[in-house]
C-alpha cells in the first residue's frame, strides 16, 4: 500500500513518523505486515511531471493480498489500541491518497 499526503499545519515529519511507526507495529504484531517506510519528498523538476502535490509517502507492505484485505478490516473495526493509533496518524494528514499494489515476481 502507498499512501501519499501533506502534513497539516503544525504537524512535522518527526512526529509523523513516530505515530507512523507506533501504528505499523502494531499492525506487524498482529501479523497483517512486514515492512514499513516513510518517504519525505526530494523535490527536482524532471522527476515530479505529473505527480501529485502532496510531500509524504508512506509505503506499507503486507504479507500477501489476503493480509492487506484483513487489515483493512482490523483497521475499519476502529478497536483499541489501534484506533488511537490510527487518529495519531491520521490527524497530522491533509490530502490523502491511498492505493494498493501488488508486487509482480
Amino acid at each position: 500500500m502507498f499512501g501519499a499526503f501533506n502534513l497539516r499545519d503544525g504537524h512535522d515529519l518527526t512526529s509523523f513518523k513516530t505515530a507512523f511507526d507506533r501504528f505499523s507495529e502494531h499492525l506487524v504484531q498482529q501479523g497483517f505486515v512486514h515492512a514499513w517506510q516513510v518517504w519525505h519528498r526530494a523535490y527536482h523538476d524532471g522527476y515530479d511531471a505529473r505527480f501529485p502535490e502532496v510531500s509524504v509517502l508512506v509505503e506499507m507492505r503486507f504479507h500477501d493480498h489476503t493480509a492487506s484485505l484483513a487489515c483493512w478490516n482490523y483497521v475499519e473495526a476502529g478497536t483499541e489500541p489501534l484506533k488511537s493509533q490510527h487518529i495519531a496518524v491520521n490527524q497530522q494528514v491533509s490530502d490523502p491518497i491511498f492505493a494498493l499494489f501488488h508486487a509482480l515476481r
